[in-house]
């Protein structure tokens, strides 16, 4: 379906089964010293969700698409 619509999709997967600790560990110390970036945009209000899903389908999005309510 990404190719069909020619979409872009960037980040990873992974499962490290009983080490997912030490991966957790390893990207929060990577987070805390500012050498990997978590972008994250917010939407302020229930009102709003409606906006905020029509940004996470059109792409206009920052980042982590969150709503706050």
């Amino acid at each position: 379906m990404l190719i069909f619509r020619s979409a872009r999709l960037q980040g990873f997967v992974a499962d490290f089964g009983p080490r997912n600790h030490v991966v957790d560990n390893l990207l929060d110390d990577l987070t805390q010293r500012g050498q990997l970036i978590a972008r994250t945009h917010v939407v302020d209000g229930f009102e709003n969700v409606p906006d905020a899903l029509a940004l996470l389908l059109n792409g206009k999005n920052r980042g982590k698409l969150l709503a706050q309510v």
